[in-house]
C-alpha cells in the first residue's frame, strides 16, 4: 500500500469506532480516536474528495455483500517540507498528494476478512446490553459499512463548502413534510416517530417528534449523489424511537417507501399523503429533487477543479 521510496510519519488505522479505539503506549499506529485528537483532516482539491468519497463507498457496498465486517481504512501520510512542484491529486505511483502540495497521503482498506457470524451476532447483542452498540466496531456488515463511508466524510475529509453532501453527479435534496397515522409502537399508545433517508450507503435522519403518530418535520436532508447512485433506490422510512436499547432493543419498524433515483434526476418528485409499505398503516409526505454538480460548483462558489 505504501510507496516505499517515501517515509511515512504517520498511520492510522481507522475503523469509523470510538470504543475502545486508542493506540496504547508504545505503539506507533493510531487509531480512530488519536486521529481526531490529532485533529487531522485530509486536504484535498474538491474533485479528488469526491472521488475518494464515492470509490471508498464502493469498496465498502462489495464488502457488504460478501457480509465482510471489521476492516480498517489505513492512511499513511508523507510530510513533504517542501513541494510546490507536485500537482495535488492522484499520483501515478499512487498515493494522493495534498492541495497545498505538503504532504502525501497513502489510502486503502485492509484486513477484510471477518465475516458477521453468530459469534460476532453475540458479541453485538452484548454490546446492546451495556449500551455501547452505536460505539462499538463489532456491528452488522451494512451498519458497519454505512458508519464507515460517513466517519470518511465526517471526520476524515476536509471540511468544504457543499463538500459533504456534493457527490460525484450531484446532491440529493429530501423535504420530509410529515406522517400521518402512523403505528402506535409504544406502550402508552403513541410512537415517537422519525424518518430516514437513504442512498447507497449515504443517509440521513430527521428529529424524533415525541409521543407523536401524526408527526410534523419540515426537515431538508441532504445527500450525496454519486454516479453508482444513479440506478439505486432512494430508501425512506420511519421509525420510532426507542431511548433505552437495554430495554428495548432496536427502534420499531413504522414503514417504508423507495424511489428509484433515476426518477429524480430529471425533475422534482411530490409525494403527498403516499402510503407507507410493509405496515398496516401509515402514509408520508415529501418532497425530492436532484441538484446536478455543475449548478452546485456554481453555488459554492468552487471555481477550479484540479
Amino acid at each position: 500500500m505504501f510507496d516505499p521510496e517515501f517515509e511515512i510519519h504517520e498511520t492510522f488505522d481507522l475503523k469509523g469506532s470510538l470504543h475502545h479505539r486508542k493506540k496504547k503506549a508504545g505503539e506507533s499506529v493510531g487509531k480512530d480516536q488519536d486521529w481526531i485528537q490529532a485533529g487531522h483532516r485530509l486536504q484535498l482539491p474538491g474533485r479528488i474528495q469526491r472521488e475518494l468519497s464515492a470509490q471508498h463507498e464502493r469498496d465498502a457496498q462489495l464488502l457488504q455483500c460478501f457480509k465482510m465486517m471489521d476492516y480498517s481504512l489505513l492512511i499513511g501520510i508523507h510530510n513533504k517540507p517542501c513541494a510546490t512542484d507536485v500537482k495535488p491529486g492522484w499520483r501515478d505511483a499512487g498515493g494522493i498528494v495534498a492541495q497545498d502540495g505538503s504532504a502525501i497521503y497513502f489510502i486503502g482498506i485492509i484486513d477484510f476478512s471477518i465475516k458477521y457470524s453468530l459469534k460476532k451476532q453475540a458479541e453485538n447483542l452484548l454490546r446492546v446490553v451495556e449500551g455501547s452498540a452505536d460505539k462499538a466496531s463489532c456491528v452488522s456488515a451494512e451498519t458497519y459499512a454505512e458508519r464507515q463511508v460517513r466517519f470518511l466524510r465526517e471526520k476524515v475529509l476536509a471540511m468544504m463548502p457543499g463538500g459533504l453532501h456534493v457527490g460525484t453527479r450531484g446532491r440529493l435534496s429530501v423535504n420530509i413534510v410529515q406522517a400521518n397515522n402512523l403505528i402506535a409502537a409504544d406502550w402508552n399508545r403513541t410512537s415517537d416517530p422519525y424518518a430516514n433517508v437513504k442512498l447507497g450507503l449515504v443517509g440521513g435522519k430527521t428529529q424524533t417528534v415525541l409521543k407523536n403518530c401524526n408527526p410534523v418535520w419540515n426537515e431538508e436532508l441532504h445527500l450525496p449523489v454519486n454516479d453508482g447512485h444513479v440506478n439505486q433506490d432512494i430508501e425512506i422510512t420511519v421509525w420510532d424511537e426507542d431511548r433505552v436499547k437495554s430495554l428495548r432493543g432496536s427502534d420499531d419498524f413504522l414503514g417504508r417507501l423507495s424511489v428509484p433515483m433515476a426518477d429524480v434526476l430529471s425533475e422534482a418528485v411530490d409525494m403527498s399523503n403516499v402510503e407507507l409499505r410493509d405496515v398496516t398503516q401509515g402514509s408520508i409526505t415529501l418532497r425530492l429533487n436532484f441538484q446536478p454538480l455543475d449548478s452546485l460548483l456554481e453555488d459554492i462558489g468552487e471555481l477550479t477543479q484540479s
